[in-house]
C-alpha cells in the first residue's frame, strides 16, 4: 500500500485536527476542574461560616445557662431548685385554694337563695 504526498498530508492534517481537539479538550477539563474547585472552595467556606456561628451560638447557650443555674436565694440555694418541702406547702396552698373556692361558690349560692326568698317576702308583704 503506498500513500501518496497528498494522503500524507490529509492524515497529517486529521492528526493536526485531532490533536487540537484533544488539547481543547484537556482545557476545557482543567477550567471545569478549576470552577469545580472554585465552588468546593466556596461551599467549604460557607461550612466554615455556618460552623462558626453555630459554635458561637452554642457557646452562647451554655454560657446563659451557667449564668441561670448559678443565681442563688438569699439562703444561698440555686434559685431553680425547689426544696421538696417547699413543693408539698405549694401543693398544700392549691388544695386548699380550690376548697375555698368551692366553698364560696356554695356560700353564693346560699346567698342567692336567701335573696330571692326575702324578695318574694317583700312581694306578699
Amino acid at each position: 500500500m503506498e500513500f501518496t504526498l497528498g494522503d500524507v498530508i490529509a492524515i497529517g492534517s486529521v492528526l493536526v485536527s485531532l490533536t487540537a481537539f484533544f488539547f481543547g479538550l484537556r482545557a476545557v477539563i482543567k477550567e471545569n476542574h478549576n470552577l469545580q474547585l472554585i465552588e468546593i472552595k466556596k461551599v467549604e467556606d460557607n461550612s466554615l461560616h455556618v460552623r462558626s456561628w453555630v459554635e458561637k451560638e452554642a457557646e452562647m447557650q451554655l454560657r446563659t445557662l451557667h449564668e441561670l443555674h448559678n443565681i442563688k436565694d438569699s439562703d444561698g440555694v440555686p434559685v431553680w431548685y425547689v426544696r421538696q418541702s417547699l413543693e408539698k406547702v405549694m401543693q398544700g396552698m392549691v388544695a386548699t385554694v380550690a376548697q375555698l373556692s368551692l366553698v364560696v361558690q356554695e356560700s353564693n349560692l346560699i346567698n342567692n337563695k336567701i335573696l330571692a326568698e326575702l324578695k318574694s317576702f317583700e312581694v306578699k308583704n
